[in-house]
């Protein structure tokens, strides 16, 4: 692994601690991983990913995705991104018991079962069908055909979705819906019953009301069923690997529990800010209904810009500090950031956003990177050409390895062919 980007494995370690058995949740931060283009913040997180391997649980999505290489980019709604996380955060983890997302997918069939224009009856009955065939644990192709094909259908037809999030049901939900079992379904049931949009409701009608909310309560109501299900499923699934060896900050116990790792790129794009908004809301939410109990999601996100948002609480590193507000903090270069940094010695966080910023690559960096020692021709040319930026630094190095440059060549990062 890069040095630089050891960086914010390091950091990541620091965080990933969640608690000791029996000990109270700590809070994790989003950390924002800052840095110009070619700083290494795409390549951070896929080594992140790499290095949570079987041992933690974690998924991994991309604002800057689209849906075609022809496509024009767009705007993945919060569900959307929930849906794909869901999946992935679901997938059979080796060595660990299956992550469930009950009330989350209960909740979208809710949403996406067409119930307009039906007396209370008729809609109650409908659901109930669909809920009857969501606990009859059918198999995919079946799940595919009587489920998920006609409400996808359905929600590239309706206001509340988009065709975008429609694709991503037919693709996602038939696992989600997969991994039901009656006694994860009643107590979904009753999640949804309990939650304040439902006042009271019994749980079918407490889901037709969520069907016939806007698009704002329906997001704030799944983003809800989503951290419930990561709290019901995290216990099993947040012990060490034993295959996998833990190398956590953990100082309070050996025997502990780690957080589960969200891992979001260019959150500076629009959706990811607004992602980022309905996720900090729906845990101010849960901590309101339980200050002691903290989510276990650790987010690691990357951006390439700064937000003015941060300003009251985080100054950038290239800003002097100002005399009116002693209230904002200077942002850290990853390497010093740390958990008890981001708290500053308080018992709740002041913010929950944690930007830290990548720096250039040293020369012994970028020595290691490619392969030589720091005194290298080679490396001080590379090295003062990248300006520490690691992706330079990778598009550099096949130019100077062979042949390795004369002294005085001009001509040392010329490509071979043209373009």
């Amino acid at each position: 692994m890069e040095p630089q980007l050891s960086n914010s494995t390091r950091l990541a370690q620091n965080l990933l601690y969640n608690r000791g058995r029996g000990g109270r949740a700590r809070p994790a931060p989003v950390v924002v991983l800052l840095g110009p283009s070619g700083a290494g913040k795409t390549h951070a997180l896929r080594t992140l990913s790499r290095d949570c391997g079987a041992g933690v649980v974690h998924a991994f999505f991309d604002f800057a995705r689209t849906r075609t290489p022809e496509a024009e980019q767009r705007a993945p709604a919060t569900v959307e991104v929930l849906a794909q996380l869901a999946f992935w955060l679901s997938r059979k983890w080796r060595a660990r018991r299956r992550v469930r997302f009950t009330r989350f997918t209960l909740g979208m069939i809710a949403v996406e079962t067409p119930l307009d224009g039906l007396t209370h009856e008729q809609a109650e009955q409908k659901l109930r069908d669909a809920i009857r065939i969501f606990a009859q644990r059918p198999r995919a192709a079946d799940i595919g055909n009587r489920i998920v094909g006609p409400l996808a259908d359905v929600m590239s037809q309706t206001d509340l979705v988009r065709d975008s999030i429609a694709e991503t049901i037919r693709t996602v939900l038939p696992d989600l819906v997969g991994a039901a079992t009656r006694r994860r379904l009643g107590r979904a049931m009753r999640f949804h019953a309990e939650f304040d949009d439902a006042e009271g409701a019994n749980p079918v009608d407490a889901l037709i009301r969520l069907s016939a909310l806007g698009t704002k309560e329906m997001t704030d109501w799944l983003t809800d069923a989503f951290l419930a299900d990561v709290q019901a499923s995290y216990p099993r699934t947040a012990k060490p690997d034993l295959h996998n060896p833990c190398t956590c900050v953990a100082p309070e116990s050996p025997d502990h529990l780690h957080n589960w790792v969200l891992l979001l790129d260019n959150v500076d794009h629009p959706a990811g800010g607004t992602f980022l908004s309905d996720f900090l809301a729906a845990r101010e939410r849960h901590l309101r209904r339980e200050p002691d109990d903290h989510d276990p999601l650790l987010l690691v996100t990357t951006s390439g810009r700064w937000d003015r948002a941060w300003s009251s609480d985080w100054r950038p590193p290239w800003q002097a500090a100002p005399n009116h507000n002693k209230r904002a903090r200077t942002v850290p270069a990853c390497h010093d950031g740390s958990h008890q940094h981001w708290l500053n010695g308080q018992t709740s966080p002041r913010s929950w956003l944690y930007p830290v910023l990548l720096a250039p690559l040293t020369i012994d960096e970028t020595a290691q990177m490619l392969r030589v020692t720091r005194h290298d021709p080679v490396c001080q040319l590379a090295h003062r050409a990248s300006g520490g930026l690691p992706a330079a630094v990778e598009v550099i190095a096949p130019l100077v390895r062979d042949p390795k440059p004369a002294p005085g060549a001009r001509d040392a990062l010329s490509a071979s062919e043209a373009g």
